[in-house]
């Protein structure tokens, strides 16, 4: 009898098992950067009180690890969840995030999409929002007409509470959040947005609207791309709370077998540092990434923001 028993909960275990599933995903990267006039604060932003000088060129490394788990019910929907551990260094010897940051909650089911915690956010997941991005660190992501003034997935730094809602179907899809301001932060109003997007004949175009009281989050946000000839070509508009207005011209191509080129043209109306001082309103970049096997590859770029130098070299290898 107890044989029996014994046999029983094992099969019992092991069919709960089977329904559920934890992967572990990331990336390492590592290389050097310059930096023209570099400055490092303890927080890991220039342009704050706790700046320190800094070599120009320095080594730079990052390495990001995404835990997953998720589990499908009897009715065929998936619950699951993810958390991040992340750890950063710069000329500054910064580490960004050594524990885990908070975790997104979400259940699926036939395209529908329902989140909530630290969420991806409306705006910072539309499509081709990232399109140029140069460089094995992304050089400062100027290309990104967002400014990061509206909700993402949280590595570093305390994550905003918030809702969102995703539906895909095979040329469109629709997605929307809010969430909930980090207490005593700067720019601490929440925020709701919608995003749309739409696939047809080789492009893709894209609006998001966002709703914040924070001057300097983004309010609108319109993407146009699609394949022109051997390249892919995105235009890209934004408009933020203050009313300035941004656009960014991006343009990837392969330009050999394992080897791909990325450039971008970007004007900023409102271009300034984090302590209000006007910055030269037009940046560009140039870079590259070539395939080296087993998920790895070498990357470089060099950009102009704002009216400073930034190039970086290295190895990214996903596991």
């Amino acid at each position: 009898m107890k044989k029996v028993l014994f046999a029983t909960t094992a099969l019992i275990a092991t069919a709960g098992m089977a329904a559920a599933d934890v992967k572990l995903s990331g990336y390492g990267r590592f290389g050097i950067i310059y930096n023209e006039g570099a400055t490092y604060g303890r927080d890991g932003l220039a342009g704050t009180a706790d700046d320190v000088a800094a070599d120009d060129t320095s080594i730079t490394s990052r390495f990001r690890l995404n835990i997953d788990g998720t589990t499908t019910a009897d009715n065929g929907v998936t619950f699951g969840a993810r958390v991040r551990m992340e750890g950063d260094s710069n000329a500054a010897g910064f580490t960004a995030s050594p524990t885990l940051r908070a975790a997104r909650f979400y259940a699926m089911s036939s395209g529908l999409t329902v989140a909530a915690g630290n969420i991806l956010g409306a705006i910072d997941s539309m499509p081709y929002l990232y399109h140029g991005s140069v460089g094995l660190t992304g050089l400062g992501y100027v290309n990104v007409v967002s400014d990061y003034g509206a909700d993402d997935f949280y590595s570093v730094g305390a994550a905003r509470t918030g809702m969102e809602v995703i539906y895909e179907a095979d040329m469109y899809s629709v997605h929307a959040s809010y969430s909930d301001p980090v207490t005593g932060a700067v720019g601490s109003q929440s925020r709701a947005a919608i995003a749309a997007s739409a696939n047809f004949s080789g492009y893709t175009i894209a609006l998001g609207y966002q709703d914040s009281e924070y001057g300097p989050d983004v309010e609108f946000v319109a993407i146009v791309a699609g394949e022109v000839g051997p390249a892919t070509v995105s235009l890209a508009y934004a408009q933020d709370h203050a009313g300035n207005d941004q656009y960014n011209l991006a343009v990837s191509a392969d330009v050999a077998a394992a080897t791909e080129i990325q450039a971008y043209y970007n004007y900023d109306e409102g271009a300034v540092t984090l302590t209000g001082v006007a910055l030269d309103e037009d940046s560009y970049g140039v870079g590259f990434t070539h395939d080296i096997g087993g998920g790895a590859s070498l990357r470089g770029g060099v950009a102009s923001l704002n009216g400073t130098t930034r190039a970086d070299l290295g190895v990214l290898f996903n596991f």
